[in-house]
């Protein structure tokens, strides 16, 4: 469908930098705050693992997962990844 953009897979992220690596070598992640370039970054972080609940556009880390967290009884399950 023209004009839809999907959100991307983990295996397409690792493909498109594996290709720019090789290209340009390896270089510094910055990352955009949203589409229009309003705000970047240095990305520090390593990617983390944990549920994105699209509707809400909120995020929850497996980490909050655990007994001592508000999200602990709640049926999620890890679906995404957080890459900052």
């Amino acid at each position: 469908m023209k004009g839809v953009i999907c959100l991307m897979k983990i295996s397409e992220m690792i493909k498109k930098l594996e290709m720019i690596k090789k290209e340009h070598g390896d270089m510094d992640l910055v990352y955009s705050s949203d589409p229009e370039g309003n705000h970047y970054d240095e990305v520090y972080f390593g990617p983390s693992v944990g549920y994105w609940i699209a509707d809400e556009e909120e995020w929850v880390s497996k980490d909050h997962f655990e007994e001592d967290s508000e999200y602990f009884n709640m049926d999620f399950k890890i679906n995404s990844v957080c890459i900052n």
